[in-house]
């Protein structure tokens, strides 16, 4: 079975950042390490553009409580990309 399934218990395999993802989906891929520039990129675009990533759903908002439920997981390691758009 895919790591995506087995370690950080995605409902279904699609790209990291799909738009069609569930926010459960979507925290289980940014709790993984090896999709930080990817997500520090969305975050980054989407503070620059004023567009969310999903209709009503802001990337900040999934990515920074994924998996941990806090604000500041510590492997969402673009934090600094997020304030430096602010």
């Amino acid at each position: 079975m895919h790591i995506a399934y087995t370690r950080y218990g995605s409902t279904r395999l699609s790209c990291a950042a799909c738009v069609l993802a569930s926010e459960r989906d979507l925290m289980a891929s940014a709790s993984c390490a090896g999709n930080a520039a990817l997500f520090g990129t969305l975050v980054d675009l989407e503070a620059r553009s004023t567009f969310s990533f999903q209709p009503g759903q802001w990337l900040p908002d999934v990515v920074f409580t994924a998996d941990t439920g806090s604000e500041r997981p510590e492997t969402m390691v673009f934090l600094p990309l997020f304030q430096k758009a602010r």
